[in-house]
């Protein structure tokens, strides 16, 4: 469970804000998702300043787009979590996050008394059985992001991860029943995500580092061998059908024509304009702002398709 005791205030603002915080940057995003289940988005916007704290430009714009007490999400950055796959514990839903704390104190550079962690399920070949998906990170950054939000008189809800965001922003395309697909950069690392019916099948870094403009055909020979060795992993082991479409972000257009050469599924470039509605104030993002945009769809603190430990 994450240790921040959330505001008691019900929040008062038709407006959601999401928070993807970095150590030097601020992705802001503010909307919400509408009755018919698409995004009305408000501002996407990078707080970026050496003139002034992140917490300072906050304010600012808390007080800009009069979001006091807006309900608000905190999407947490790769430098600051660790994500281990665990086997599933002989142990009672209920149960399962305290009997954590055995098997994440081997495996965590840092006493576990500094530690938070919640967790999430994901699929295996066996359909009686899971894996775990533990997210761990340190306490004093968790609360001190979570304190600067309430400072700027903000009402954070949920803590999620990107992955977890994207997923539910696939979930607004029609072929996530099918299964769909996102390859992404966090924080500079790419990773792949396999969703369907809004459930995380397959989470993996691509660890080679590749250009996004300019990446040579070695770089997008590996990338397509771990591509299509996930989608075959996918088929194979976990029993699914062929995904419907695997989508790049935009900024990665120049892989599109090789890999669409060189890959089994159909590829196309991930566009919002499916996602937003027709109301929105704003229709197109750019790139970086696309995981904070997602946030706005979070509605709990993990997922809502399988079990998951109480969050606060």
């Amino acid at each position: 469970m994450w240790p921040f005791k959330p505001t008691l205030k019900k929040p008062t603002h038709t407006d959601a804000v999401s928070l993807y915080w970095q150590d030097n940057s601020l992705f802001m995003a503010i909307g919400k998702k509408t009755s018919a289940g698409t995004l009305s988005v408000t501002a996407a916007q990078s707080l970026f300043s050496k003139e002034k704290s992140l917490v300072t430009q906050l304010k600012e714009a808390v007080e800009k787009y009069q979001l006091q007490q807006a309900p608000t999400t905190i999407l947490l950055s790769a430098p600051h979590f660790e994500l281990f796959l665990l086997d599933a514990l002989p142990v009672e839903d209920a149960e399962i996050h305290n009997a954590l704390q055995w098997r994440l104190r081997d495996l965590i550079t840092y006493p576990l008394q500094e530690a938070c962690w919640d967790f999430f399920q994901i699929p295996t070949q066996d359909a009686r059985k899971y894996i775990l998906c533990v997210i761990v990170c340190r306490k004093t950054w968790l609360n001190k992001i979570v304190a600067e939000a309430q400072a700027c008189t903000l009402i954070v809800k949920n803590i999620t991860i990107p992955s977890l965001a994207l997923r539910n922003l696939l979930s607004l395309y029609p072929d996530d029943a099918q299964g769909i697909g996102l390859l992404f950069h966090e924080n500079n690392v790419l990773k792949l995500i396999l969703v369907k019916n809004q459930i995380l099948y397959l989470l993996r870094l691509f660890n080679t580092p590749i250009a996004t403009q300019e990446a040579n055909p070695t770089q997008l020979d590996e990338l397509a061998l771990f591509v299509q060795r996930s989608l075959d992993y996918y088929q194979s082991q976990l029993h699914q059908p062929a995904i419907a479409t695997l989508y790049l972000m935009p900024k990665t257009a120049s892989w599109l024509d090789y890999l669409s050469k060189n890959l089994t599924c159909k590829l196309a470039l991930l566009d919002l304009d499916k996602c937003f509605d027709a109301t929105s104030p704003i229709k197109q993002v750019p790139d970086e702002a696309i995981i904070s945009v997602s946030g706005l769809l979070t509605q709990e603190a993990l997922s809502p398709t399988v079990s998951t430990s109480k969050t606060p």
